[in-house]
C-alpha cells in the first residue's frame, strides 16, 4: 500500500485541523475525519467515527484523545475480541506477548524463559557445530485463540517470513508478500526486533497500551485502514 502524500480533502485555506483519513486498498482517500474533539471514538452505531458496513469494527473499538501534548489512540476491544493495529514504520523492539500481524496471519512473540529452554533438552550437537540457544518463539494464532505452527528465534540470527521466500513461509496466504519481515535477535541489546522488507501492506503491531500517534502513521480497525494526518 502507499502512504506517500496525497491532495488534502479538506478545503484550502481552512486552519489545519488534525485528521484521520480513510484510505482505500490503493492507498487512495477516500474521506477525512477532522480530530475537532478532545476525544473521539471509533466504532460502529454512535461512534464519533463509525463504519456500521464493517461487522469486524466493535462498537466501540478505540478512542483517540487530543490535548495540547499531542494525540494517542487506546484500544477499547474485549481482549480477544479484536484488535487496534498500528503499523510500524521502523525498527520495532518486539515485547513478550506482542501480537503481530503479516498479511492475514496474527503473530504472537513470546521470550523463552530459562525453564523453557531447559524444557526443550541439551542442545544436540551437529557435526562440530553447535547450535546456539532458542530466546523467542513465534506462534502463529487462530481465530479460536489456539495455536497452530511456531518457529523459534536462535540467540543472534535472523528469521524471514513471507508468502514465498524464507525460514517460515506462508504459501496459502494471498495477503502476505512474498518477502513480508524479518525477525532478528540482537545479542548486544538483548532484545528481539521485527522489520518490514518492502512487504506491500507493511507489519501490524497490536495495541497493548496508550500510544502517542505521529504524522503519517497507519492504523487498521477491522478492515478499515486509516492514516493519522497532523499537518
Amino acid at each position: 500500500m502507499r502512504t506517500e502524500p496525497r491532495p488534502r480533502l479538506t478545503p484550502p485555506g481552512l486552519p489545519v485541523v488534525p485528521r484521520l483519513t480513510l484510505l482505500d486498498e490503493h492507498g487512495g482517500v477516500t474521506h477525512e475525519f477532522p480530530l475537532e474533539r478532545a476525544e473521539t471514538l471509533i466504532g460502529r452505531g454512535a461512534a464519533d467515527v463509525s463504519f456500521d458496513e464493517d461487522q469486524s469494527v466493535a462498537r466501540e473499538h478505540a478512542i483517540v484523545s487530543r490535548d495540547p501534548a499531542g494525540i494517542r489512540i487506546r484500544d477499547l476491544t474485549p481482549s480477544g475480541r479484536g484488535f487496534t493495529w498500528i503499523f510500524a514504520r521502523d525498527v520495532h523492539v518486539l515485547e513478550d506477548g506482542e501480537l503481530i500481524l503479516l498479511g492475514s496471519q496474527v503473530i504472537r512473540f513470546r521470550r523463552l524463559t530459562p525453564h523453557d529452554i531447559l524444557a526443550t533438552g541439551p542442545a544436540e550437537q551437529a557435526g562440530s557445530r553447535v547450535p546456539p540457544a532458542d530466546v523467542a518463539v513465534l506462534e502463529q494464532m487462530l481465530a479460536n485463540g489456539r495455536t497452530r505452527d511456531i518457529c523459534y528465534v536462535p540467540e543472534g540470527r535472523a528469521i524471514l517470513i513471507g508468502r514465498e521466500h524464507g525460514n517460515w513461509v506462508f504459501p496459502y496466504d494471498p495477503t502476505m508478500s512474498a518477502r513480508h519481515a524479518e525477525v532478528r535477535s540482537r545479542p548486544e541489546s538483548g532484545d528481539v526486533v521485527i522489520r518490514d522488507v518492502g512487504s506491500r501492506n507493511g507489519v501490524g503491531i497490536a495495541l497493548r497500551a496508550e500510544q502517542a500517534l505521529s504524522d503519517g502513521d497507519r492504523l487498521l480497525l477491522g478492515k478499515q485502514v486509516l492514516r493519522v494526518d497532523l499537518q
